[in-house]
């Protein structure tokens, strides 16, 4: 069965085919548009492709776009063969100009996307924060932390490992951990807790982020697979490994 993008990217392509099908029809058929003309309008049909689908679909639109302004405007019309040099010229400078355009379609729309993705996690971050800063020094505790940090960022599930001489401690967590969640009565007090057992049996359903004193790790932040950008990531473990060395 085809993916939910997979649709979108198809339908896009079929969309724009027939936007420039049309576009040909009248510039043939009923206003008599000359080859420059046609051209900017077959980029306008580029660019919005690459822009709403992306940058796959917006170059396989530039060549057929390409492909038309051969075959309807570039003489011998009818035909894809071009005979004088200074069309293979112009239709070269096209289909150059066509990739060019779905490429700088494309990266702005990704850009825009991240940016928006980036102001979403960022917003989350401040949440948390916010809630930590609303209690006082000495009733904040590693439960609050991951309770707090669970809610502002939708998490199933989070835990905070501490190392020690012993070796790893019984993690602080909050949540249902992903494969509890399949077990019929909830979380059962004998499933392996340790830090190895949990990223094996869990696998890519958690995050794992070091925490760390003066770049030595001091411990794990396990929490649900979420897509952090690098920058928030980095921060979120670095204020929870703050709030473990002011407690250790």
């Amino acid at each position: 069965m085809m993916t939910d993008k997979r649709i979108h990217r198809l339908i896009a392509v079929l969309i724009s085919l027939a936007a420039l099908m049309l576009i040909t029809a009248i510039a043939k058929n009923v206003v008599g548009l000359n080859a420059n003309t046609v051209a900017l309008l077959y980029l306008l049909v580029v660019l919005a492709t690459s822009a709403l689908a992306d940058l796959t679909c917006g170059i396989l639109v530039a060549v057929a776009s390409g492909l038309l302004v051969n075959y309807y405007f570039l003489p011998p019309f009818g035909t894809f063969y071009i005979e004088a040099p200074e069309d293979w010229v112009s239709f070269g400078a096209y289909i150059v100009t066509a990739v060019v355009v779905s490429h700088f379609a494309a990266t702005v729309r990704r850009r825009a996307m991240e940016a928006g993705h980036l102001q979403t996690q960022l917003s989350r971050l401040s949440r948390f924060t916010d809630a930590l800063v609303s209690v006082r020094k000495e009733n904040l505790t590693l439960e609050i932390v991951a309770s707090e940090l669970r809610q502002a960022y939708d998490l199933n599930y989070c835990a905070i490992y501490l190392f020690g001489e012993t070796g790893t401690a019984n993690p602080v967590y909050s949540g249902t951990r992903p494969s509890w969640s399949s077990r019929s009565g909830g979380a059962a007090q004998n499933l392996p807790n340790t830090l190895m057992d949990v990223v094996t049996e869990e696998g890519s359903d958690v995050q794992c982020l070091s925490l760390k004193d003066q770049g030595e790790t001091i411990g794990t932040l396990v929490i649900s697979q979420i897509s952090l950008p690098r920058e928030v990531a980095e921060e979120l473990a670095a204020i929870v490994s703050l709030i473990v060395r002011q407690r250790c």
